[in-house]
Order: C-alpha cells, then sequence, then structure tokens
C-alpha cells in the first residue's frame, strides 16, 4: 500500500507507519542486542525534518510504502522524491 504525503500531516499522523521499527528497536533492547544507533529516533529526526522541508516548500514529496499482514503494518519504505530533494544532495555533497 502506498501514502502520498503532502504538507497537512505531522509525524503524529506517521507514527502508525513506524510500527515496525518501533518493535524492532524493543526486540533489540528485551533481548540485550541494543547498540548504539536507535533507528525509531533516527527516522523521526529525519521525517520531521522531511516534513519541514515539505511544509516550507512543496518541492519535495514524501511516499510511504508499507506492507500489511492481518491488519497489522509488519513493513515500511520512505521514498523521498523532488527538485528539492535532489538540490539539497548537490550541496550537502558539494557538487
Amino acid at each position: 500500500m502506498k501514502v502520498r504525503l503532502n504538507s497537512d500531516v505531522s509525524i503524529n499522523d506517521i507514527n502508525k507507519y513506524l510500527y515496525p521499527v518501533q518493535e524492532y528497536v524493543k526486540e533489540k533492547i528485551d533481548n540485550n542486542m541494543y547498540d548504539d544507533w536507535n533507528e525509531l529516533e533516527h527516522t523521526t529526526k529525519w521525517i520531521e525534518k522531511i516534513l519541514k522541508s515539505i511544509y516550507e516548500n512543496s518541492g519535495d514529496v514524501l511516499e510511504i510504502y508499507y506492507l500489511k499482514d492481518n491488519e497489522k503494518i509488519i513493513g515500511v519504505i520512505f521514498c523521498l522524491s523532488g527538485s528539492n530533494n535532489f538540490k539539497n544532495f548537490l550541496q550537502e555533497n558539494d557538487i
């Protein structure tokens, strides 16, 4: 399934799609496999940055692709595209 986001969404609207990431981090902690990388924290910060960019100028588009099993989200991929995304990549990499 796919969701295409515009400037009217917040991180709270996206939280339900982060369920697989939340479960993965919980599994790492519960099984004493936790390392210094919290995927949920980093993903949330990245999404907040992207939402701010989309809100400020509509040149970027964030799409969420997710997989459900028995109405439970079991997988998620975020795809960012747009002119600002490309421009920022060039600037950040001094190209």
